[in-house]
């Protein structure tokens, strides 16, 4: 994948470490990711609790706080 990968401002370490083995089993086929019905982003659940991996046409968005998950998922502006 040739996506920018955008953490939050002062993401934990743990987040980062958790997006990179994601990703890894993405690439080696070993994760799927489930397609949101309505703007057709492709989510995955990064293992802590909230901890969301959104992949989009253009990036690869994480997040470690669900709010800010749902506020971009419920966002067209995005897409």
């Amino acid at each position: 994948m040739t996506h920018n990968i955008i953490f939050p401002k002062r993401a934990p370490a743990t987040l980062i470490k958790k997006a990179e083995k994601v990703l890894l089993k993405l690439q080696q086929g070993k994760a799927e990711c489930r397609k949101s019905v309505r703007y057709g982003y492709q989510t995955l659940v990064l293992g802590g609790r909230g901890e969301r991996m959104v992949i989009t046409k253009s990036a690869i968005y994480c997040f470690n706080n669900h709010r800010d998950y749902e506020t971009f998922i419920n966002n067209p502006a995005y897409q």
